[in-house]
């Protein structure tokens, strides 16, 4: 059965989350908004990794893909999802917009680049 409620901010969760599984989002979940992404993950029914600790767009993109984060998702924030388009391992896969009187007016999606155990492994020892 969907789940079909509205977050305590009024905003239309299950709205945003719909429109991010027609586009095979990869799991685990991060949100530049701590609170809007653990909503979306929860009807996406995936793992949250919270919101990056870092603020330039350069440590966002590092941060995210050591924690081997899937999606990001950017809420209101169009300079740093522009920033974030400059950005090695981050690839916007779409710009959606929930209905309009339901929230965010648009929420810009990042597949992060996966890394491979090597890679890992070598970024832990540093």
């Amino acid at each position: 059965m969907a789940r079909r409620c509205v977050a305590p901010q009024g905003v239309a969760y299950p709205d945003i989350a719909q429109q991010l599984s027609s586009l095979s989002v990869r799991s685990p979940l991060a949100a530049s908004e701590w609170a809007q992404g653990l909503y979306v993950s929860y009807y996406l029914d995936m793992i949250y990794l919270g919101r990056p600790a870092s603020h330039s767009p350069a440590e966002i993109a590092t941060e995210l893909t050591s924690a081997c984060a899937g999606t990001f998702l950017v809420f209101d924030d169009a300079v740093l999802a522009e920033a974030l388009d400059q950005q090695p391992g981050m690839r916007r896969v779409a710009t959606i917009r929930p209905l309009p009187q339901f929230g965010p007016d648009e929420v810009a999606v990042f597949a992060v680049a996966e890394v491979s155990g090597a890679e890992v492994t070598s970024a832990a020892g540093e």
